[in-house]
């Protein structure tokens, strides 16, 4: 990793950690469009480029991933299709999903709040799925998007997000409080810098926060020292504008980038020039 992306890297895990308290190891949620765009690109070995990203180190323990239920059946159905057709692509799909299975954990919002590790056998969670199944359970949304909205929602887990997903990226960059991996240009792993709403949000934070730790003497203080400050710029700014600055007059041509006229001077060494050549012309005769 390059020096200037690793530090603007770790200024974003500092900033992620004060206003979230985001801190190693990391709890990474990942999609579908993620894990499959890392494969499809050769972005390998997917959890040692991941740690470098999030400059994790073994001190601080293996990093956790995870990802919903709804996001694996999506990948399963696309990967069958494609297998089906013996297309090109469903060996990046295939690598996507034993990666799945062997490193991530799922999560499954179609029932409330349970984590199901997907090396448990198919079968017992077919059988327990029935007998869980009660009118409480929450239903599952309309979309592996909204899944994942929902979960972030609703999780007291700090998830670092990864995905591909340009909706959902524009989604996650308005709420202001979720960190994101993601591709850039298809080929760099990257965690994204906090956006400005995420600056905002943080800010207006940290403001409540300061507000809330003051008495009311100091405060009406501070509050004081906001009008006069306000009062003080207005007033600058009337004073800049009033003195009448001077009106630029209109210059004379610059007589170096001028014309000569032509006059006397100019027939004279034209007639001198025309009796120097007759002259040349005379001796050459003689």
């Amino acid at each position: 990793m390059r020096h200037g992306r690793a530090k603007a890297a770790r200024k974003t895990l500092q900033y992620f950690h004060r206003t979230i308290g985001l801190k190693a190891p990391y709890d990474i949620l990942l999609d579908a469009t993620m894990v499959v765009a890392m494969f499809q690109q050769k972005i390998l070995p997917f959890k040692e480029r991941m740690d470098r990203v999030l400059q994790t180190t073994g001190a601080d323990g293996p990093n956790h991933y995870y990802i919903l239920q709804s996001a694996v059946d999506e990948l399963q159905t696309i990967h069958d299709k494609l297998e089906s057709k013996k297309h090109i692509k469903a060996e990046a799909f295939g690598e996507a999903l034993k990666f799945i299975w062997d490193e991530c954990t799922v999560l499954d919002h179609r029932k409330k709040d349970q984590r199901i590790g997907k090396n448990e056998e198919k079968k017992d969670e077919g059988d327990n799925e029935t007998d869980d199944a009660s009118p409480n359970e929450e239903q599952a949304p309309a979309s592996v998007q909204d899944d994942l909205l929902h979960l972030i929602k609703n999780d007291e887990t700090s998830y670092i997000v990864g995905t591909q997903d340009e909706g959902l990226l524009h989604t996650l960059r308005s709420k202001g409080t979720v960190p994101i991996v993601r591709l850039a240009n298809s080929s760099v792993l990257i965690i994204e810098n906090p956006s400005k709403m995420s600056q905002n949000h943080a800010k207006g934070v940290e403001e409540k926060k300061w507000k809330n730790s003051l008495q009311d003497s100091e405060r009406k203080l501070v509050t004081l020292a906001h009008k006069e400050k306000r009062a003080s710029k207005i007033i600058s700014s009337s004073n800049s504008s009033a003195p009448n600055q001077r009106k630029k007059k209109a210059k004379g041509p610059n007589p170096l980038s001028c014309k000569r006229k032509s006059g006397a001077g100019d027939k004279n060494s034209k007639e001198s020039a025309s009796k120097k050549r007759r002259m040349r012309a005379k001796a050459k005769g003689s």
